[in-house]
């Protein structure tokens, strides 16, 4: 569970980089309200919760990059909420944005293959026994 909540502030820190400047120079533009801020929470859940479901069987650690999907929709849902500024129906648009985030994060889910830290990591190892076996070979003998 910590590492969800780690995983959950990074996540934040990632989309706020962009997402906070967007907000405070079109603050005037946009009339943001206090419950937008949920897009930094909702999807991020949802995620958290199906990673934590059975639907995640054979998903690891390496599949946390699923997450950054969501950084990546927040900060197009909150220029697409500038862009469309004090229209009629901005909170409409808003709850629509909200949906559309929560459906990165679940899409990002389902459509994500469970990629396998374990695979990952043998190829490494793989990789590094060879170098050092190649450079085992190289150098001379203390006999030599």
């Amino acid at each position: 569970m910590h590492t969800l909540v780690a995983l959950w502030l990074a996540h934040i820190v990632i989309a706020a980089w962009a997402v906070v400047p967007m907000a405070v120079i079109g603050r005037r533009r946009a009339a943001w309200e206090s419950w937008e801020a949920l897009d930094f929470v909702v999807p991020f859940w949802t995620w958290a919760l199906l990673m934590l479901s059975p639907a995640a069987s054979g998903k690891s650690l390496a599949n946390l990059g699923e997450a950054g999907y969501i950084s990546a929709a927040i900060i197009v849902a909150t220029a697409v909420r500038l862009f469309w500024g004090q229209r009629p129906h901005k909170r409409l648009l808003s709850a629509l944005l909200l949906a559309a985030v929560v459906g990165v994060a679940v899409g990002g889910f389902f459509l994500t293959s469970p990629t396998s830290e374990v695979r990952s990591i043998a190829r490494c190892t793989q990789r590094r026994l060879v170098r050092l076996w190649s450079a085992a070979a190289e150098r001379p003998t203390v006999g030599q």
